[in-house]
């Protein structure tokens, strides 16, 4: 592995996943060459939001809402990761209802996580698959530079399920395990860090009983996924006070 090439959004019925993007520093630049898929960007971070109205995307919206619906992977060999990920259990996504053409298992959520090989400038996915905007939106960066992690919330007792899947398929490993008992929710955290130290998923299960936020959550989105995701800042000051003049909240 060499990190997350892109995060794509599912959004086949409304438009307010892109604004909340620019608002957070993303440029508006690309889109997909044969699909409604448009493409932003802030140094190293990727994203897509797919309005294609068939699809697995437009599917995994009519089950989850607006919400992360696939990931690519950097790997140095697509069809060997694939391969590879097929033989530690991993299953291949159905190849009927794909959205994009790379190989793809399914992941958290029924969510799909591609492999990409062509990651490196003047050979990239965005310089084969995707053509530049007529009407290009530039905005300023906030200083996010990369994703930092990505939170997985399961069903309880599926947390060492999920942990093991990331482990085995991919080689993830374990940073750290959190037992959290707080007055409104008590929940186990397990985050593991991919193989080459980019980036992390903490995966999150329920105690007790439902009320909690875990269980909140997979009651409102229908199922286990990614909860959040979280950006890296050189300055979090800095790019704190950057999102003052936008709609966006900070707690």
């Amino acid at each position: 592995m060499r990190g997350i090439e892109f995060t794509e959004f599912a959004s086949p019925e409304n438009d307010y996943i892109a604004p909340v993007f620019m608002e957070f520093g993303f440029s508006k630049l690309k889109k997909h060459a044969h699909k409604n898929i448009i493409y932003f960007n802030q140094n190293n971070i990727h994203f897509l939001v797919n309005y294609e109205k068939n699809g697995f995307s437009s599917k995994f919206a009519k089950k989850h809402g607006p919400a992360i619906c696939s990931m690519g992977w950097r790997v140095d060999d697509a069809t060997f990761a694939f391969e590879e990920a097929i033989k530690r259990g991993a299953k291949p996504a159905d190849e009927s209802i794909k959205d994009l053409a790379y190989p793809a298992i399914y992941g958290i959520g029924d969510s799909l996580i591609y492999f990409i090989d062509q990651y490196k400038n003047g050979n990239t996915i965005w310089d084969i698959d995707f053509v530049d905007l007529e009407e290009p939106i530039l905005i300023e960066s906030k200083g996010f530079k990369s994703i930092d992690h990505l939170t997985n919330n399961v069903y309880k007792g599926t947390m060492d399920k999920w942990a093991k899947f990331y482990k085995e398929v991919f080689g993830f490993e374990e940073v750290r395990y959190f037992d959290i008992k707080g007055k409104k929710t008590a929940l186990l955290s397990y985050a593991l860090r991919s193989p080459d130290g980019s980036f992390c998923i903490p995966i999150n299960e329920g105690q007790d009983n439902n009320n909690n936020q875990i269980d909140e959550y997979l009651d409102e989105y229908n199922g286990p996924g990614v909860q959040h995701l979280a950006f890296l800042t050189d300055d979090l000051v800095e790019s704190c006070d950057l999102l003052k003049d936008t709609h966006i909240q900070t707690l």
